[in-house]
């Protein structure tokens, strides 16, 4: 017995294609990214550096590990240096400074120790971010009674009180 011939034409199975247009990353953004950080620009200014949108620039952060990395390692000195900076301004501190100073015909660098006083508004910033629950603005503020009660409970209790001795 033999078979009957098949007009069937065998098909490959295809790989799928990719959705969408192929990303721009390239693997040395990573270390451009860094450059980019440390020198303290911002994350849509890297992406315009970049040629792309910043949703795309937060995109290659969740996909390439090694691009998120290198962002974090450049902008962590100078948000150090930073936090250190509000640190110093908020409790107040003092610094050498160098001065020109004419003494008859000559000019003579003098060092000074000039004290800079604390800052009021960059202490309140650096608690409010520090210790939110103590230093923010807002507090919640939650009525009660000794036994517990909420404030709403213990006016419905008075009302309740007020209106049965109008009645009796």
């Amino acid at each position: 017995m033999s078979t009957a011939p098949t007009n069937k034409r065998r098909r490959r199975k295809r790989e799928p294609k990719p959705e969408g247009r192929p990303t721009a990353y390239r693997a040395q953004y990573a270390t451009m990214v860094f450059g980019f950080s440390v020198a303290g620009y911002t994350d849509k200014e890297m992406a315009g550096f970049f040629g792309v949108s910043e949703q795309t620039f937060n995109t290659w952060k969740h996909k390439h590990p090694k691009f998120l990395e290198s962002l974090k390692a450049g902008k962590a000195p100078a948000n150090g240096e930073i936090a250190v900076s509000m640190f110093n301004q908020a409790k107040g501190y003092t610094r050498i400074e160098e001065r020109l100073v004419k003494s008859g015909e000559d000019t003579v660098i003098e060092k000074l120790e000039v004290y800079y006083p604390p800052n009021t508004t960059a202490g309140i910033f650096f608690l409010k971010n520090r210790m939110p629950t103590v230093w923010r603005d807002k507090h919640e503020q939650v009525l009660t009674d000794p036994n517990g009660a909420g404030a709403f409970d213990v006016l419905a209790v008075e009302i309740a009180k007020q209106i049965v001795k109008q009645t009796t």
